[in-house]
Formats: C-alpha cells, sequence, structure tokens
C-alpha cells in the first residue's frame, strides 16, 4: 500500500458535512418519558380479575401474562403431584378453539412466542409478538390458558419429554430445589418437577381436576406491555372459568433438614445452605399501603424483602463484568472466598413466595474442596453482618442496573405486573423500582444482615448434589460454626 493511500486510510477527514433534520411542532409536543413505560392502568372485575396494563410510547413488541398465583407445585395433592410439570409441557396442547398444530403453526407464522411458566407458587402464561398481530394471537392464549382440554393422547405424547426434563435437570437447578425441600414442610417442600414414579399414572382426569380446582378468576391477574388498555379489558372480559372465593394459603412450616442427590465419586459438587427468608406478603402489606411520588418517599419504609434483594446483590448473586468461569477477580463480598481457587464460586440467593422465604449461599467446588467450601459457605452465611455500608451501597446500584435490564423486556415486564397484581403491590416500572431501592437506608439493610442469621444454629437447611459421602453433614457444619 502506497504512503498517499495509507495516509487517506488513517487520517480522519477534516470537514464533515452536518445534516439539518426538521421536526414537526406535534413531535416536539409530545410527552417524552425518560425511561420505563409512559403509564401503567389498574383495575380490578367483578369477577375478581385484576389488571395491570404498561402503555409506553410506540412499543416495538407487545406482551400479556395470564397467571394463576394460587396453582403451583405447593398446591399439589397426593393424587396431583407433578401436575404443574405436567402444564408446563403441555401449554401446546389442544384446546377447545384450536388444535396443538395450528395453534403451534400460527405462531409461528407470525413470529411469536407462547410460554408458559410454573414455579411454586405460580403458573403463568405470556404471549409475546408484535403490538398489530395480538388481536388475532390473543385467542390461542386464552385457548392454552383458560380452554386446554388436555386430550390423552397429547398427555401421553409428552411423557417422554417429561423423562428428558428430568435426565436433562442441571446440578445447580437440582440443588435449588432440593434445599427447599429441606428447608420447607408441607406444600413448599413440593418438587416443581415430576418425579418419574408419576410420569405414567398422569392422565387427562388428574390434570383438568386440577385446574378446575386452582384456576379460579379470583386467582388470576393479567399484566401486559406496549398493548392498550381496551384490548386487555376486551381479553379479562373473554376469561370464561369459574368465579369462586379465593381460599387461604396453606401455610408452611420451617423444617431445616438436609437433602441430597449422588451423582457418582469426584464429581463437581453443590452445596446450598440456606435459612428463613421474607414473604412476598411482606412486600404487598408495607409496600402496598401508601402510593407516593419518587420525591416523597422518604417516610416510605422499605419492606423486608426488599432489604433482603438489596442484601442480596451487595454480598453477590452474580458478576456484572464477567460470565466466564476463570474470572476470579475479587470485587464482590462472597468472591473473596474463592481464594484464587479457579473451580469454586459462590453466589447468594433470595427466593420468596407468598407467606416465607428462603435465603442462603450456593457453592460450586470439585469433590476434594467439597468439606472445606462447606465449612466457608456456613461461616460466610453467619457473618454477614459484618458487611460494610459501602458495599451495600454497591449492591443497591448493582439491584438497580438489574431491575433496569428486567424492565426492558417486554415479557419479563408483563410478568412482572401479573405477579404485583397478586401480591397486592404496586411498583410503575424501573424507575419507581429505581427510586425505591435508592430510598433504603444502607443501615436498614446491614440490620437485617446483622439478624437474619441469628438462630443459624437452628434453622440451617442443607443440599448437596454431587459426591455426597465426602461432604459433610448438618450437624458436623453446625458443629463448628
Amino acid at each position: 500500500m502506497s504512503t498517499y493511500i495509507r495516509t487517506k486510510l488513517l487520517t480522519p477527514p477534516w470537514h464533515i458535512p452536518s445534516r439539518r433534520v426538521a421536526t414537526s411542532a406535534r413531535a416536539r409536543s409530545l410527552p417524552q418519558p425518560d425511561y420505563g413505560p409512559a403509564e401503567i392502568r389498574r383495575s380490578e372485575l367483578s369477577n375478581g380479575i385484576k389488571m395491570a396494563v404498561a402503555q409506553p410510547w410506540g412499543a416495538p413488541m407487545a406482551a400479556c401474562t395470564i397467571m394463576y398465583r394460587a396453582a403451583g407445585s405447593r398446591f399439589e395433592a397426593d393424587s396431583s403431584l407433578g401436575a404443574s410439570h405436567f402444564l408446563r409441557a403441555c401449554s401446546d396442547c389442544s384446546g377447545r378453539g384450536s388444535s396443538g398444530y395450528l395453534k403451534t403453526r400460527d405462531l409461528m407464522q407470525h413470529g411469536a412466542a407462547l410460554a408458559c411458566s410454573t414455579d411454586r407458587q405460580t403458573v403463568s402464561y405470556t404471549l409475546t409478538c408484535v403490538p398489530s398481530d395480538f388481536q388475532h394471537l390473543k385467542y390461542y392464549l386464552l385457548d392454552a390458558a383458560c380452554r386446554c382440554s388436555y386430550p390423552q393422547h397429547e398427555i401421553d405424547d409428552r411423557k417422554d419429554q417429561i423423562r428428558g426434563d428430568l435426565t436433562r435437570i442441571s446440578p445447580d437447578v437440582r440443588v435449588m430445589d432440593l434445599v427447599q425441600k429441606a428447608a420447607f414442610k408441607g406444600g413448599l417442600s413440593n418438587s416443581t418437577f415430576c418425579v418419574r414414579e408419576r410420569i405414567d399414572a398422569m392422565s387427562q382426569c388428574v390434570l383438568t381436576t386440577y385446574v378446575a380446582e386452582r384456576f379460579r378468576t379470583c386467582d388470576l391477574a393479567i399484566g401486559s406491555f406496549g398493548l392498550g388498555f381496551d384490548e386487555v379489558m376486551k381479553l379479562a372480559e373473554s376469561v370464561d372459568i369459574r368465579k369462586s372465593k379465593s381460599p387461604a394459603d396453606p401455610r408452611s412450616a420451617w423444617r431445616a433438614g438436609q437433602e441430597s442427590h449422588d451423582m457418582g465419586r469426584d464429581a463437581d459438587t453443590y452445596i446450598a445452605l440456606a435459612v428463613p427468608g421474607a414473604g412476598t406478603q411482606d412486600f404487598g402489606r408495607e409496600a402496598g399501603k401508601l402510593r407516593l411520588p419518587p420525591t416523597n418517599l422518604s417516610p416510605h419504609l422499605p419492606s423486608s424483602l426488599l432489604k433482603l434483594a438489596i442484601l442480596s446483590s451487595a454480598l453477590g448473586s452474580g458478576s456484572m463484568t464477567s460470565n466466564h468461569e476463570l474470572d476470579v477477580s475479587t470485587e464482590l463480598p462472597v468472591d473473596y472466598l474463592v481464594d484464587g481457587d479457579v473451580f469454586t464460586s459462590y453466589s447468594t440467593f433470595n427466593l420468596s413466595y407468598s407467606d416465607a422465604g428462603i435465603f442462603g449461599v450456593l457453592a460450586k467446588t470439585r469433590a476434594c474442596s467439597a468439606a472445606s467450601v462447606a465449612h466457608k459457605a456456613a461461616s460466610f452465611l453467619r457473618d454477614i453482618g459484618q458487611i460494610d455500608l459501602a458495599s451495600i451501597d454497591a449492591g443497591k446500584r448493582r439491584l438497580q442496573l438489574n431491575l433496569s435490564l428486567h424492565y426492558s423486556d417486554p415479557a419479563s415486564m408483563a410478568e412482572d405486573l401479573a405477579f404485583q397484581c397478586g401480591a397486592g403491590a404496586a411498583v410503575d416500572g424501573a424507575k419507581d423500582a429505581i427510586a425505591k431501592i435508592h430510598a433504603t437506608d444502607p443501615s436498614d439493610v446491614k440490620q437485617m444482615a446483622v439478624e437474619l442469621p441469628a438462630s443459624i444454629k437452628t434453622t440451617l437447611a442443607m443440599a448437596v448434589v454431587g459426591d455426597v459421602p465426602v461432604t459433610p453433614f448438618r450437624e458436623e457444619i453446625i458443629d463448628k460454626l
């Protein structure tokens, strides 16, 4: 390459012409929100259905969620264990309005997605599509969430898929499922997966009976993003399930036990340790009492659920800079436990249900270091009250960023609004959530960190997945605390 050409390519131009773009007076006069939805409207129908509709200015994608707040695995009886897992797998089954094949083909042709997610508390169906296609595709959402007939031959076709789901459960998902079984008595100890012994016994009669008992309008909430209020109102009016009074949720007591799943000798070991946390009813009781503008949030007492979320973010619930397994830079308090071991990682978790919650530490390591890692994790959980205020401030900023990323997804926003309706809370998007986090005093979070592990010797729950024989028992860990 000649010197002239190299100079022309590497030397920036001396003059860049600017273009002047004219804007209309109407465009300049429209209100411009800084971020988040422009308006969130909430309503409740006479049959008990609750709605929360976020109306942004020109959303490119729309999402609508139909959620049943009392239909998760904790509500399964002995005769219906595993029903919520089959509800996930049968979300594309034939209904009263269309067959499963027609539903799947039409959704694919429109570039839309219909997903079903379940946990121990809720069952939710979410439709994500272009706003202009919602009028046509909303009937598939109603067909899956309210009018599914669960044909026996389609249930039989999905039994192999259920077996495959059990085979493909990752160790970290399995240990989180087991630690909740070790922590609770009653319904919350039920797994979100169907055990192999129950797969062949699942039938159309079991699913339809479970749906008839748990899918009620009094427990139904609808959340949407990018759709008009009238469109969502028409959807809610089209729900034709039974109306009945919502019974009280079955309360689950704390068990403080130990569960394990052996994966063989020298397998990577996952250890989860947990203590009691806070339930979502705490957020609905405290955060839902008073609706104040963001500038007057100082007298608004934050709930224990919000303080636990800040504490988990401050201690280290995930890296914000890198997801590489070999990144062992000590930036979060939980990262100091690694001590240069590239095969070991720690993180905190915070899960909440209507009346109870769980807070703890999850560790992954090799089998040869499982014993020392288990004792380190227990000592860290015992000493979380020593966290400094600077780390809590950093945790608040990380949580604000995580919530901003969460609310940028239409499906996540719709599911969050539906969940708020069931929990009795009201958070108007990322801006309101950031304001609530900013108003939380770090000293209150530190006080909760001191009180949380106060009774760890009597409330510690433990789960192990991997090389179980090399891991100490719960009693051995408690003796060294």
